[in-house]
């Protein structure tokens, strides 16, 4: 079975709420790990961020020492592959806009 999980610093399911992020401010980093969480290696690994806009703000995502800039499955960022129970380890911050903002949703698929 093939399987990749986003998980926070401690190994669960990461509900990335930055919280109050004062305007124009970066959020402090937290971790996450891209985890194969699966039985079969992993190859092909992309990631990206979609948002609406750089306006509402941005996530910044660091995994296995990249920085993930890809903002659709055509532009994706590569990753190494990955064997079961490997992880790509990493942080997420949210610079805050000058208005209130949006959302981010950080995606991944493999082959």
């Amino acid at each position: 079975m093939k399987q990749l999980t986003l998980q926070d610093g401690a190994g669960g399911a990461p509900s990335l709420d930055f919280g109050e992020v004062p305007l124009g401010q970066q959020s402090p980093p937290r971790a996450i790990a891209l985890r194969n969480t699966g039985t079969e290696p992993l190859t092909g690994i992309k990631v990206w961020i979609e948002q609406a806009s750089a306006e509402d703000g941005e996530l910044l995502v660091t995994l296995a020492g990249v920085a993930i800039t890809g903002t659709s499955r055509a532009t994706a960022t590569p990753l190494p592959n990955l064997v079961p129970g490997q992880a790509h380890t990493g942080t997420a911050a949210f610079t805050s806009p000058s208005a209130p903002v949006d959302s981010a949703t950080l995606r991944w698929a493999a082959d």
